[in-house]
């Protein structure tokens, strides 16, 4: 995702924020709940059901799970948002970090 493609997307989540006048609810202590339930809610596609059946309703783009995706995706700009963070530095950061964890590892491998 480039740079641009990242504002776009916190833009609109910003407008929505402010046209609803949800700014006061918009903090860590109502939003990463948010957050998990959304999760959770996405979780319901993979119950019960073949790991198949599962990854085909994915690659389908079954609009219901694509719904529950945008919902995640709201509630983690927001608060991606709140905080002020680069989620391009904090990324990268993060997979630098993970590299170097297991770079004993082989590719494929894990502990």
């Amino acid at each position: 995702m480039s740079k641009e493609d990242q504002k776009k997307i916190e833009e609109q989540v910003e407008r929505l924020i402010k046209a609803r006048g949800w700014e006061k609810f918009h903090t860590p202590a109502q939003l990463v709940p948010a957050l998990m339930v959304e999760c959770s809610e996405l979780m319901n596609y993979c119950l019960w059901q073949d790991p198949e059946e599962i990854n085909e309703k994915f690659r389908e783009g079954n609009e219901d799970i694509i719904k529950e995706l945008a919902d995640i995706a709201i509630n983690y700009y927001s608060i991606i948002r709140y905080c002020g963070i680069d989620v391009e530095a904090i990324v990268t950061s993060k997979v630098d970090e993970l590299l170097n964890r297991y770079s004993y590892l082989k590719p494929g491998e894990h502990r």
